[in-house]
Protein backbone atom coordinates (compact mmCIF):
# COMPACT_ATOMS: atom_id res chain seq x y z
CA UNK A 1 0.00 0.00 0.00
CA UNK A 2 1.29 3.24 -1.19
CA UNK A 3 1.30 6.48 0.85
CA UNK A 4 0.55 9.28 -1.07
CA UNK A 5 3.04 11.83 -1.27
CA UNK A 6 1.68 14.72 0.06
CA UNK A 7 1.25 12.77 3.33
CA UNK A 8 5.02 11.55 3.19
CA UNK A 9 6.19 15.19 2.40
CA UNK A 10 4.20 16.85 5.16
CA UNK A 11 5.75 14.11 7.85
CA UNK A 12 9.14 16.76 8.14
CA UNK A 13 10.51 14.13 10.42
CA UNK A 14 12.09 15.11 13.72
CA UNK A 15 12.10 18.60 12.90
CA UNK A 16 10.13 21.42 14.66
CA UNK A 17 10.74 25.50 14.72
CA UNK A 18 13.23 25.49 17.45
CA UNK A 19 15.19 22.28 15.52
CA UNK A 20 14.89 22.83 12.35
CA UNK A 21 18.15 21.03 10.79
CA UNK A 22 16.34 17.95 9.72
CA UNK A 23 14.03 19.68 7.47
CA UNK A 24 16.63 22.10 6.31
CA UNK A 25 19.24 19.63 5.22
CA UNK A 26 16.35 17.97 3.76
CA UNK A 27 15.17 20.82 0.99
CA UNK A 28 19.15 21.52 0.71
CA UNK A 29 19.46 17.73 -0.77
CA UNK A 30 15.93 18.20 -2.21
CA UNK A 31 17.18 21.05 -4.36
CA UNK A 32 20.42 19.73 -5.05
CA UNK A 33 18.68 16.78 -6.35
CA UNK A 34 16.85 18.99 -8.65
CA UNK A 35 19.57 20.48 -10.00
CA UNK A 36 20.94 17.18 -10.62
CA UNK A 37 18.03 15.75 -12.21
CA UNK A 38 17.72 18.70 -14.44
CA UNK A 39 21.55 18.30 -15.55
CA UNK A 40 21.05 14.81 -16.33
CA UNK A 41 17.56 14.40 -17.62
CA UNK A 42 17.10 17.40 -19.68
CA UNK A 43 20.50 18.54 -19.98
CA UNK A 44 19.77 22.00 -18.17
CA UNK A 45 22.43 24.00 -16.74
CA UNK A 46 21.39 25.19 -13.77
CA UNK A 47 22.72 25.83 -10.24
CA UNK A 48 25.75 24.90 -9.96
CA UNK A 49 26.43 23.19 -13.35
CA UNK A 50 25.54 26.90 -14.18
CA UNK A 51 27.77 28.29 -11.95
CA UNK A 52 30.81 26.00 -13.23
CA UNK A 53 29.73 27.17 -17.09
CA UNK A 54 30.59 31.29 -15.83
CA UNK A 55 27.61 32.39 -14.20
CA UNK A 56 28.38 34.19 -11.21
CA UNK A 57 26.90 32.54 -8.15
CA UNK A 58 24.34 30.66 -10.31
CA UNK A 59 23.91 28.17 -6.98
CA UNK A 60 22.55 30.43 -5.15
CA UNK A 61 20.30 32.46 -7.43
CA UNK A 62 18.64 29.04 -8.56
CA UNK A 63 18.10 27.85 -4.35
CA UNK A 64 16.76 31.32 -3.66
CA UNK A 65 14.15 30.99 -6.42
CA UNK A 66 13.62 27.53 -5.46
CA UNK A 67 13.01 28.62 -2.25
CA UNK A 68 10.69 31.64 -3.50
CA UNK A 69 8.42 29.22 -5.21
CA UNK A 70 8.22 26.83 -2.28
CA UNK A 71 7.47 29.53 -0.02
CA UNK A 72 4.65 30.49 -2.65
CA UNK A 73 3.20 26.68 -2.70
CA UNK A 74 3.23 26.29 1.40
CA UNK A 75 -0.22 25.47 1.95
CA UNK A 76 -0.84 22.19 4.02
CA UNK A 77 2.89 22.25 4.80
CA UNK A 78 3.67 20.56 1.69
CA UNK A 79 6.58 22.39 0.88
CA UNK A 80 7.95 23.83 3.16
CA UNK A 81 6.75 23.23 7.12
CA UNK A 82 3.79 24.83 9.08
CA UNK A 83 6.16 26.31 10.90
CA UNK A 84 8.87 27.72 8.70
CA UNK A 85 9.53 31.19 9.32
CA UNK A 86 12.07 33.75 7.58
CA UNK A 87 14.52 32.90 10.36
CA UNK A 88 14.32 29.27 8.64
CA UNK A 89 15.22 31.05 5.75
CA UNK A 90 18.38 32.25 7.53
CA UNK A 91 19.57 29.31 9.08
CA UNK A 92 18.98 27.63 5.28
CA UNK A 93 21.03 29.48 3.50
CA UNK A 94 23.73 29.57 5.54
CA UNK A 95 23.85 25.98 5.62
CA UNK A 96 24.42 26.06 1.71
CA UNK A 97 26.05 28.92 1.99
CA UNK A 98 29.02 26.46 3.90
CA UNK A 99 30.98 25.09 1.01
CA UNK A 100 33.16 23.12 3.85
CA UNK A 101 32.25 19.17 3.65
CA UNK A 102 31.63 17.57 6.58
CA UNK A 103 34.94 15.78 6.74
CA UNK A 104 36.45 19.67 7.02
CA UNK A 105 34.14 20.34 9.93
CA UNK A 106 31.07 21.61 7.30
CA UNK A 107 27.80 20.39 7.51
CA UNK A 108 27.91 19.12 4.30
CA UNK A 109 24.88 20.45 2.57
CA UNK A 110 26.30 23.01 0.49
CA UNK A 111 24.91 24.19 -3.07
CA UNK A 112 27.89 23.95 -4.71
CA UNK A 113 28.61 20.81 -4.25
CA UNK A 114 26.64 17.82 -6.41
CA UNK A 115 24.72 15.46 -5.34
CA UNK A 116 23.51 12.05 -7.18
CA UNK A 117 20.64 10.06 -6.39
CA UNK A 118 23.08 7.63 -5.21
CA UNK A 119 24.19 10.18 -1.95
CA UNK A 120 19.79 10.31 -1.41
CA UNK A 121 19.52 6.50 -1.51
CA UNK A 122 22.62 6.45 0.95
CA UNK A 123 21.87 9.37 3.81
CA UNK A 124 18.05 9.32 3.29
CA UNK A 125 16.82 5.83 2.49
CA UNK A 126 16.04 4.99 -1.26
CA UNK A 127 12.61 4.72 -0.14
CA UNK A 128 12.95 8.66 0.00
CA UNK A 129 13.91 8.97 -3.77
CA UNK A 130 10.48 9.32 -4.97
CA UNK A 131 9.87 11.90 -2.30
CA UNK A 132 12.63 14.37 -2.90
CA UNK A 133 11.84 14.25 -6.24
CA UNK A 134 7.57 14.77 -5.94
CA UNK A 135 8.78 17.76 -3.79
CA UNK A 136 10.57 19.35 -6.08
CA UNK A 137 7.94 18.74 -9.01
CA UNK A 138 5.47 20.35 -6.47
CA UNK A 139 8.11 23.33 -6.23
CA UNK A 140 9.38 24.06 -9.24
CA UNK A 141 5.96 23.30 -10.85
CA UNK A 142 7.01 20.62 -13.72
CA UNK A 143 8.49 17.16 -13.51
CA UNK A 144 12.04 16.94 -14.05
CA UNK A 145 12.69 12.94 -12.76
CA UNK A 146 16.25 11.59 -13.95
CA UNK A 147 14.63 8.12 -12.65
CA UNK A 148 11.44 6.86 -13.98
CA UNK A 149 11.24 4.10 -11.17
CA UNK A 150 11.72 6.39 -8.43
CA UNK A 151 14.83 4.54 -7.42
CA UNK A 152 13.24 1.26 -7.18
CA UNK A 153 16.07 -0.06 -8.83
CA UNK A 154 18.38 0.54 -6.18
Amino acid sequence: MCTPISRTIHRWGSATADRPARAVNFFIDCFRLRTEDHYTANEDVVGLYAESAGESNAAFKYLRSFLRKAKTKRAGGVSLPPWWTGAHDKVLLARAADHRSSEDGGAGYSVKQAIEQADVAKDWGREKLPVFRALANIIDGRIVDDDPTGGAAW
